[in-house]
Protein backbone atom coordinates (compact mmCIF):
# COMPACT_ATOMS: atom_id res chain seq x y z
CA UNK A 1 0.00 0.00 0.00
CA UNK A 2 1.85 3.58 -1.03
CA UNK A 3 1.53 6.64 1.13
CA UNK A 4 -1.22 8.12 -1.25
CA UNK A 5 -3.49 5.02 -0.71
CA UNK A 6 -2.66 5.11 3.20
CA UNK A 7 -3.97 9.02 3.16
CA UNK A 8 -6.94 8.45 1.32
CA UNK A 9 -8.26 5.08 3.81
CA UNK A 10 -7.37 6.95 6.85
CA UNK A 11 -9.06 9.92 5.57
CA UNK A 12 -12.38 7.84 4.79
CA UNK A 13 -12.13 6.27 8.22
CA UNK A 14 -11.58 9.82 9.56
CA UNK A 15 -14.80 10.72 7.69
CA UNK A 16 -17.01 8.12 8.56
CA UNK A 17 -16.23 8.05 12.54
CA UNK A 18 -17.19 11.96 11.92
CA UNK A 19 -20.55 10.53 10.79
CA UNK A 20 -20.35 8.51 13.98
CA UNK A 21 -19.73 11.40 16.27
CA UNK A 22 -22.49 13.37 14.54
CA UNK A 23 -24.75 10.94 14.84
CA UNK A 24 -23.75 10.02 18.26
CA UNK A 25 -23.80 13.71 19.68
CA UNK A 26 -27.39 14.03 18.07
CA UNK A 27 -28.68 11.79 21.10
CA UNK A 28 -27.83 9.40 23.97
CA UNK A 29 -30.46 7.17 24.39
CA UNK A 30 -30.71 5.32 27.71
CA UNK A 31 -33.40 3.47 29.20
CA UNK A 32 -35.40 6.18 30.44
CA UNK A 33 -35.01 8.36 27.15
CA UNK A 34 -37.39 8.73 24.63
CA UNK A 35 -36.61 10.25 21.09
CA UNK A 36 -38.56 12.99 19.01
CA UNK A 37 -38.40 13.66 15.38
CA UNK A 38 -39.67 16.94 13.71
CA UNK A 39 -38.97 18.57 10.19
CA UNK A 40 -36.89 21.62 10.53
CA UNK A 41 -38.43 24.56 8.48
CA UNK A 42 -36.70 23.85 4.70
CA UNK A 43 -33.57 25.17 4.03
CA UNK A 44 -31.28 24.62 0.91
CA UNK A 45 -28.15 23.16 1.74
CA UNK A 46 -25.10 23.91 -0.46
CA UNK A 47 -23.55 20.76 -2.31
CA UNK A 48 -20.42 21.08 0.20
CA UNK A 49 -22.36 20.83 2.85
CA UNK A 50 -23.96 17.48 2.00
CA UNK A 51 -20.68 15.70 0.85
CA UNK A 52 -20.11 14.25 4.20
CA UNK A 53 -23.51 13.58 5.13
CA UNK A 54 -24.57 11.58 1.89
CA UNK A 55 -20.91 9.66 2.50
CA UNK A 56 -21.58 8.85 5.80
CA UNK A 57 -25.39 7.82 4.70
CA UNK A 58 -24.26 5.98 1.88
CA UNK A 59 -21.83 3.80 3.65
CA UNK A 60 -24.04 3.30 6.98
CA UNK A 61 -26.82 1.65 4.67
CA UNK A 62 -24.49 -0.53 2.63
CA UNK A 63 -23.52 -2.10 5.91
CA UNK A 64 -27.36 -2.37 7.24
CA UNK A 65 -27.72 -4.26 3.50
CA UNK A 66 -25.32 -6.62 4.10
CA UNK A 67 -27.12 -8.21 7.00
CA UNK A 68 -31.04 -6.82 5.54
CA UNK A 69 -32.31 -8.66 2.26
CA UNK A 70 -34.56 -6.45 0.46
CA UNK A 71 -37.57 -8.79 1.77
CA UNK A 72 -36.91 -9.87 5.15
CA UNK A 73 -40.44 -11.36 5.55
CA UNK A 74 -43.44 -13.38 3.51
CA UNK A 75 -46.58 -15.65 4.17
CA UNK A 76 -48.23 -17.11 1.53
CA UNK A 77 -51.99 -18.14 1.72
CA UNK A 78 -53.20 -20.93 0.05
CA UNK A 79 -56.96 -19.30 -0.61
CA UNK A 80 -58.57 -16.83 0.56
CA UNK A 81 -58.52 -16.89 4.50
CA UNK A 82 -61.97 -16.37 6.10
CA UNK A 83 -63.57 -12.91 5.86
CA UNK A 84 -62.09 -11.70 9.37
CA UNK A 85 -59.00 -14.43 9.83
CA UNK A 86 -55.56 -13.16 9.97
CA UNK A 87 -52.59 -15.11 8.99
CA UNK A 88 -49.15 -13.56 11.45
CA UNK A 89 -45.78 -13.24 9.89
CA UNK A 90 -43.23 -14.08 11.63
CA UNK A 91 -39.56 -13.55 11.56
CA UNK A 92 -37.59 -16.63 12.58
CA UNK A 93 -40.30 -17.74 14.33
CA UNK A 94 -40.57 -15.07 17.08
CA UNK A 95 -41.03 -11.80 15.75
CA UNK A 96 -44.41 -11.48 14.85
CA UNK A 97 -44.39 -7.92 12.79
CA UNK A 98 -47.19 -7.96 10.59
CA UNK A 99 -50.32 -10.01 9.14
CA UNK A 100 -52.93 -9.82 6.83
CA UNK A 101 -56.76 -10.22 7.30
CA UNK A 102 -59.33 -10.79 4.20
CA UNK A 103 -62.24 -8.00 4.91
CA UNK A 104 -64.29 -8.45 1.76
CA UNK A 105 -64.24 -10.46 -1.80
CA UNK A 106 -66.22 -9.77 -5.17
CA UNK A 107 -65.68 -10.53 -8.66
CA UNK A 108 -63.16 -8.17 -9.43
CA UNK A 109 -61.57 -7.13 -6.21
CA UNK A 110 -60.23 -8.06 -2.80
CA UNK A 111 -60.17 -5.68 0.48
CA UNK A 112 -57.80 -6.45 2.83
CA UNK A 113 -56.17 -5.31 6.28
CA UNK A 114 -52.49 -5.24 6.63
CA UNK A 115 -51.16 -5.75 10.66
CA UNK A 116 -47.96 -4.23 11.69
CA UNK A 117 -45.90 -3.95 14.57
CA UNK A 118 -42.86 -1.61 14.33
CA UNK A 119 -41.60 -2.56 17.51
CA UNK A 120 -41.73 -6.05 16.36
CA UNK A 121 -40.07 -4.80 13.36
CA UNK A 122 -37.22 -2.58 14.70
CA UNK A 123 -36.70 -5.47 17.34
CA UNK A 124 -35.55 -7.80 14.27
CA UNK A 125 -33.25 -5.53 12.92
CA UNK A 126 -31.15 -4.94 15.58
CA UNK A 127 -30.53 -8.35 16.49
CA UNK A 128 -30.21 -9.22 13.03
CA UNK A 129 -27.75 -6.21 12.78
CA UNK A 130 -25.10 -7.32 15.78
CA UNK A 131 -25.70 -10.82 14.65
CA UNK A 132 -24.88 -11.11 11.39
CA UNK A 133 -21.92 -8.29 11.48
CA UNK A 134 -20.43 -10.37 14.56
CA UNK A 135 -20.30 -13.76 12.45
CA UNK A 136 -18.73 -11.80 9.89
CA UNK A 137 -16.39 -10.90 12.17
CA UNK A 138 -17.11 -7.26 11.30
CA UNK A 139 -18.70 -6.37 14.47
CA UNK A 140 -17.24 -2.55 14.94
CA UNK A 141 -18.33 -1.06 17.53
CA UNK A 142 -18.90 2.34 15.69
CA UNK A 143 -20.57 1.30 13.25
CA UNK A 144 -22.70 -0.89 15.56
CA UNK A 145 -23.40 2.05 17.42
CA UNK A 146 -24.45 4.12 14.66
CA UNK A 147 -26.77 1.82 13.03
CA UNK A 148 -27.98 1.06 16.44
CA UNK A 149 -29.00 5.11 16.32
CA UNK A 150 -30.10 5.43 12.97
CA UNK A 151 -32.79 2.51 13.66
CA UNK A 152 -33.25 4.42 16.90
CA UNK A 153 -34.24 8.08 15.03
CA UNK A 154 -36.29 5.73 12.15
CA UNK A 155 -38.31 4.22 14.71
CA UNK A 156 -38.64 7.97 16.42
CA UNK A 157 -39.75 9.33 13.29
CA UNK A 158 -42.14 7.00 12.27
CA UNK A 159 -44.00 7.53 16.08
CA UNK A 160 -43.50 11.08 16.91
CA UNK A 161 -42.69 13.06 13.17
CA UNK A 162 -45.30 10.62 10.69
CA UNK A 163 -47.52 9.83 13.96
CA UNK A 164 -48.03 6.35 12.83
CA UNK A 165 -49.40 3.46 15.37
CA UNK A 166 -46.59 1.38 17.08
CA UNK A 167 -49.00 -1.53 16.44
CA UNK A 168 -52.00 -0.68 13.58
CA UNK A 169 -53.87 -1.75 9.97
CA UNK A 170 -53.33 -0.37 6.73
CA UNK A 171 -56.18 -1.28 4.79
CA UNK A 172 -56.34 -1.73 1.05
CA UNK A 173 -57.56 -3.34 -2.42
CA UNK A 174 -56.14 -5.60 -4.91
CA UNK A 175 -57.46 -7.14 -7.83
CA UNK A 176 -59.24 -10.49 -8.06
CA UNK A 177 -57.44 -12.00 -10.73
CA UNK A 178 -54.25 -14.29 -11.24
CA UNK A 179 -51.72 -11.40 -11.56
CA UNK A 180 -53.42 -9.49 -9.04
CA UNK A 181 -49.96 -6.83 -7.23
CA UNK A 182 -50.71 -4.01 -4.82
CA UNK A 183 -47.95 -2.41 -2.79
CA UNK A 184 -48.51 -0.42 0.25
CA UNK A 185 -45.87 1.68 2.57
CA UNK A 186 -46.03 2.65 6.11
CA UNK A 187 -45.86 6.43 5.33
CA UNK A 188 -44.86 9.10 2.55
CA UNK A 189 -41.47 8.13 3.42
CA UNK A 190 -42.01 5.02 1.38
CA UNK A 191 -38.98 2.89 3.12
CA UNK A 192 -40.99 -0.07 4.50
CA UNK A 193 -43.25 -1.63 2.33
CA UNK A 194 -46.19 -4.50 2.50
CA UNK A 195 -46.47 -6.21 -1.13
CA UNK A 196 -49.21 -8.51 -1.80
CA UNK A 197 -49.17 -11.14 -5.26
CA UNK A 198 -50.92 -13.34 -6.28
CA UNK A 199 -50.19 -16.98 -6.26
CA UNK A 200 -50.68 -17.29 -9.90
CA UNK A 201 -53.83 -19.67 -10.21
CA UNK A 202 -56.29 -16.83 -8.45
CA UNK A 203 -56.39 -19.17 -5.40
CA UNK A 204 -54.57 -17.28 -2.05
CA UNK A 205 -51.87 -14.43 -1.96
CA UNK A 206 -48.26 -13.96 -0.89
CA UNK A 207 -47.56 -11.19 1.22
CA UNK A 208 -43.70 -9.44 1.31
CA UNK A 209 -42.82 -7.14 4.01
CA UNK A 210 -39.51 -5.28 3.19
CA UNK A 211 -37.53 -2.21 3.00
CA UNK A 212 -36.19 0.43 0.32
CA UNK A 213 -32.28 0.68 1.00
CA UNK A 214 -31.93 3.60 -1.23
CA UNK A 215 -35.23 5.42 0.84
CA UNK A 216 -33.50 4.48 4.29
CA UNK A 217 -30.08 6.22 2.54
CA UNK A 218 -32.10 9.56 1.79
CA UNK A 219 -33.82 9.58 5.35
CA UNK A 220 -30.60 9.28 6.88
CA UNK A 221 -28.93 11.84 4.95
CA UNK A 222 -31.60 14.40 5.85
CA UNK A 223 -30.79 13.20 9.20
CA UNK A 224 -27.13 14.26 8.78
CA UNK A 225 -27.59 17.11 6.97
CA UNK A 226 -29.80 18.40 9.68
CA UNK A 227 -32.91 18.53 8.02
CA UNK A 228 -34.82 17.08 10.87
CA UNK A 229 -34.36 17.95 13.97
CA UNK A 230 -33.77 15.23 16.83
CA UNK A 231 -34.37 15.44 20.30
CA UNK A 232 -33.99 13.37 23.41
CA UNK A 233 -36.33 14.03 26.62
CA UNK A 234 -37.02 12.12 29.43
CA UNK A 235 -39.71 9.63 29.36
CA UNK A 236 -43.12 11.69 30.83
Amino acid sequence: MNIETKIKTKHKRLVLLLGVLIVGTCLVVGCHKIIRVSKTPDEKLSPEKMVLPRFVANKLTQKLREVLPDTFARVETRQILPLGDTKTVFIEGKYAVGGIQFLKESADKVGVALSYDLEQFFAFMAAKLKEELTARGKANPEIIEALDLSLDILFAYYETKAKIPVQGKLNTVFPNSAAATAQVFLSQLRLLYFQIVSRGDGDGVILKIGWNADMFEVFLTDVLAGKYKVKVVEKE
